[in-house]
């Protein structure tokens, strides 16, 4: 009895695992994506003349790429440098199947370049054919927002920018889950902005029907606020029926502690949560960070903002 109980149990495990990744296959499918996600080259779309190599973390292996050589020297302490985290992408093809490298959002990596200060873009594990034998699809789907990734993600940080260089950690949609992590765990960390970000995990899992995530996987909303020196801008899509705009609303509402540093809502008036992005980087007020923003850092016409922090209705 006890032996057929516990094969049942694995199958069940493993089913559950097979409807998850079924279920988000679309979850970030970015414009640049459309073809065949078996088909997909990430060479393709790694900004210009950018830097890249893979670096060990604790335990993973990650993919960086960069504007500058790595590591970063001690530089100036009112020149931040950009810490990227890409969103999940994609686990499984148009079938179904689950990659043997999952794909990932390409938003970040094609706007990179128009970051007005030194940037990094940190690959999570198992993400651009990094060949390491710790990979497993758990790790992009069920475990994609572990504690143990952003561990690794965060002793990459420890190695490759100095404690003195201030940090603006800049994430899209889950890579926004792991950058709550990172911001706790970093006390050279300035910044913050996240775009569509995905803040309450067990909330986004429900309202899918998605498997629930394991323990030890990260919960935003659940953790203590930010500490008060970082500066946050956080983007919700009004259109974005993956991550509704409300929820990124309450995270902002629960950092918002009076006497502290610029917190401010953003919510584009016609955004999905994967359209409407292209040019996001011209909203952030990168001059609260240390230095103006280039000339074009504006806002048009299709963003509504409140700021400071109003609750969305």
């Amino acid at each position: 009895m006890g032996l057929c109980s516990g094969l049942f149990d694995r199958a069940f495990q493993l089913f559950s695992l097979f409807l998850l990744v079924v279920l988000s296959a679309g979850c970030e499918n970015q414009p640049a994506n459309k073809h065949n996600p078996a088909d997909f080259r990430w060479q393709q779309f790694a900004p210009r003349e950018a830097a890249s190599e893979i670096m060990k973390g604790e335990p993973f292996f990650h993919r960086l790429f960069s504007s500058s050589q790595l590591p970063l020297s001690a530089t100036n302490p009112d020149t931040p440098v950009v810490v990227l985290v890409h969103g999940d992408g994609q686990p499984v093809d148009y079938r179904g199947r689950l990659l043997a490298i999952p794909v990932p959002s390409t938003l970040l990596m094609v706007s990179a370049n128009s970051i007005p200060f030194p940037w990094i873009l940190i690959g999570r594990p198992c993400y651009f054919d990094t060949a390491d034998p710790q990979c497993h699809p758990r790790w992009w789907t069920v475990d994609r927002y572990h504690q143990q990734t952003a561990q690794s993600l965060s002793a990459v940080m420890r190695r490759i920018v100095p404690e003195s260089t201030p940090v603006i950690l800049v994430a899209y949609s889950g890579g926004a889950a792991l950058a709550h992590y990172l911001v706790h765990r970093h006390s050279n960390v300035v910044g913050f902005v996240s775009i569509a970000g995905n803040f309450d995990v067990p909330a986004w899992t429900r309202f899918h029907g998605f498997t629930p995530m394991g323990p030890g996987v990260i919960n935003s909303v659940a953790e203590p606020v930010l500490p008060c020196r970082v500066k946050q801008v956080h983007f919700a899509g009004a259109k974005d029926r993956n991550i509704p705009a409300a929820w990124i609303g309450h995270y902002v509402q629960r950092q918002t502690v009076e006497g502290c540093a610029l917190v401010t809502f953003n919510e584009i008036s016609q955004a999905t949560h994967t359209q409407g992005w292209e040019r996001w980087w011209q909203w952030v007020p990168w001059e609260a960070f240390g230095r103006p923003g280039p000339p074009e850092n504006h806002i048009d016409q299709n963003r509504s903002v409140t700021s400071p922090l109003a609750s969305p209705d």
